[in-house]
């Protein structure tokens, strides 16, 4: 229980500290969407390259 409430007042001590400064909030959604680019394009390769296999194994 007290893990979670330390996690709740960080989670508050996060928001309030972005709702002070806008320019972090873009810049962690640009971060995070650069972020999930590279998942994805990860992903994407390791299917391509998986289907290569079969189509050519």
């Amino acid at each position: 229980m007290r893990q979670k409430e330390m996690l709740r007042n960080n989670m508050n001590a996060i928001i309030g500290f972005i709702n002070e400064y806008p320019f972090f909030k873009v810049s962690l959604i640009v971060i995070a969407f650069s972020i999930e680019l590279l998942i994805a394009l990860k992903i994407g390769d390791s299917i391509g390259r998986f289907v290569y296999y079969i189509k050519h194994g």
